[in-house]
């Protein structure tokens, strides 16, 4: 106690992003579980997600200016961060299958809670991760500035926003579902 993430982000780092994906991966494997898949088939294609999307977040974060050499194990943890919230669920729920993402991300066709619920959480992690980043050219030297910390909060901010937003419309949905019934 008396560490705070910011006093040394690297060795921080590492067991906070493996500890978020471990207990994601088990959520995700426990709440997106499907009667016709076996639960190691959506493992295998939950792994396979999570390192696909890390590499394709790596690519998009330094291409989106991150730095390159100097901190890359930390714009590689921000990637395994981003994928473990968004492309790893995906990837178990939906399996390999990339007209499913698209008509689930870009087209909003969500058949089901559970697809309303990787909807969200995706979006939600994606823009929060993208919001993250507006402080760090503040040049305020705050220790909380440093890269990729503001990306990270963000992330996981517009995780919960995203899980929070699926439960108002699905309560609403549920609520009004029941209103017309008695009508």
């Amino acid at each position: 106690f008396g560490l705070h993430l910011e006093d040394d982000v690297l060795r921080g780092l590492v067991p906070v992003v493996a500890a978020i994906v471990g207990t994601l991966l088990a959520s995700d494997l426990y709440l997106l579980r499907s009667k016709d898949q076996v639960t190691l088939k959506q493992f295998a294609h939950g792994i396979l997600g999570l390192l696909l999307g890390t590499a394709v977040f790596h690519v998009t974060i330094v291409l989106f200016g991150a730095p390159v050499v100097e901190l890359w194990m930390q714009t590689l943890l921000l990637a395994v961060l981003i994928s473990s919230c968004t492309t790893m669920p995906l990837a178990i729920y939906l399996g390999c299958a990339p007209r499913k993402w698209l008509d689930l991300l870009l087209e909003l066709r969500m058949g089901d809670t559970q697809e309303l619920y990787l909807a969200c959480s995706t979006i939600g992690a994606m823009l929060g991760a993208y919001i993250g980043a507006l402080p760090i050219p503040l040049d305020w030297d705050r220790p909380w500035q440093q890269w990729p910390l503001t990306c990270l909060y963000g992330t996981l901010f517009g995780h919960a926003v995203g899980i929070l937003v699926r439960f108002v419309i699905g309560a609403t949905t549920s609520f009004a579902a029941k209103s017309t019934k008695k009508d």
